[in-house]
């Protein structure tokens, strides 16, 4: 299953609860993306760069949101 993960947001992993048990216990650092696909590696690098980035800038936002309240 290693070459068929997805990136942010498309698979069935809890990302936002996973950021938000990290924040819970004062992580404050980066957050990467591992890009373990084999069709993904098969876009050029700008295409993988950009969806990367964008669907982890969403799953990020909305898990802060959630988590400082602001999205009740």
């Amino acid at each position: 299953m290693v070459n068929k993960r997805l990136l942010p947001g498309d698979g069935e992993f809890d990302i936002a609860a996973f950021l938000q048990a990290l924040w819970t216990v004062g992580y404050e650092g980066p957050i990467g993306v591992e890009v373990l696909n084999e069709y993904i590696r098969k876009w050029d690098l700008g295409t993988a760069a950009t969806e990367a980035f964008a669907k982890t800038r969403r799953v990020v936002d909305a898990a802060r949101l959630a988590w400082t309240g602001g999205g009740k």
